[in-house]
C-alpha cells in the first residue's frame, strides 16, 4: 500500500535537499503513475521546490556519467582518471 501524499512529499523534499536528483526523478515518476496522488504530493511541496524539481525532471539525461562502472554522478564513481568526462 502506498504511503499518504504528505509522507511521500517529505521523501521528495529529503531527496531534493540531499541533492539526489536520481531519487527525486524516481519518486516523481512513481507519484506520476496515479494522477490524483501526484497532485496531492505536488500540492504539499513549496512552489520554488516544485519549479526546481520540474527543471530537474525536464533536464534529466539517463546517460551514465561513467562509461566504466555506470555511475550516474561523478561522486558515485571510483574508477579514477579513466572515467573523467570533462
Amino acid at each position: 500500500m502506498r504511503t499518504d501524499a504528505k509522507q511521500f512529499s517529505l521523501r521528495v523534499i529529503e531527496a531534493f535537499i540531499e541533492g539526489n536528483d536520481q531519487l527525486v526523478i524516481e519518486l516523481h515518476d512513481e507519484a506520476n503513475q496515479d494522477y490524483e496522488f501526484y497532485l496531492d504530493v505536488w500540492s504539499n511541496l513549496p512552489s520554488a521546490m516544485r519549479a526546481r524539481i520540474k527543471e530537474t525532471v525536464d533536464n534529466y539525461d539517463p546517460t551514465p556519467w561513467c562509461h566504466q562502472c555506470g555511475a550516474m554522478r561523478q561522486v558515485d564513481c571510483h574508477c579514477g582518471p579513466i572515467a573523467d568526462n570533462d
